[in-house]
């Protein structure tokens, strides 16, 4: 009796390297896939630069499955830094815990390059023509859930100066 030389009791090489083949069609294409949305946030990253806005302030509207509520602030920054976080339908600043849920439009930039780098399954990212800042951001970290999608839009934005 001779030993046949397939380990496993597959016979047949053409299933094996099928399957490989496609394994590695789905990493090339998720390569690619990430490849090209850390070319579209460094072309948009460097379009915002380009703008030279340092001081502006913005409506950042945050919509996600989070265990606090979560509304529409006013965020105004000043020279990179973030000066006030307001809640736009109350004038109101907002508790401490609720900041952490907010960015400004460089954080945000830092916010898709993280997802980006953790392999997140779905990324939206529509970045303005113009200014290049993320209009609007839509994050998937998980396939088959959407217990941790996220999702920012970003409206009025508009510079300020350096006064406030």
């Amino acid at each position: 009796m001779t030993k046949k030389p397939w380990v496993g009791g597959v016979r047949k090489p053409g299933i094996a390297i099928t399957a490989v083949l496609a394994f590695t069609a789905c990493d090339v294409f998720s390569l690619d896939t990430l490849n090209d949305d850390r070319d579209r946030l460094n072309d948009a990253r460097e379009r915002w630069e380009n703008e030279g806005f340092f001081s502006y302030e913005f409506v950042l509207d945050r919509d996600c499955f989070c265990s606090i509520a979560v509304r529409p602030a006013r965020i105004v920054v000043q020279s990179g830094i973030i000066l006030s976080i307001t809640a736009v339908d109350e004038e109101d600043p907002l508790a401490a815990e609720e900041e952490s849920y907010y960015f400004s439009i460089e954080g945000l930039f830092d916010f898709i390059e993280d997802a980006i780098a953790q392999g997140a399954a779905g990324l939206d990212v529509r970045y303005d023509e113009e200014s290049g800042y993320p209009a609007s951001v839509y994050v998937n970290y998980v396939r088959g859930t959407s217990l941790d999608d996220v999702r920012y839009n970003v409206s009025a934005l508009m510079p300020t100066t350096e006064e406030g």
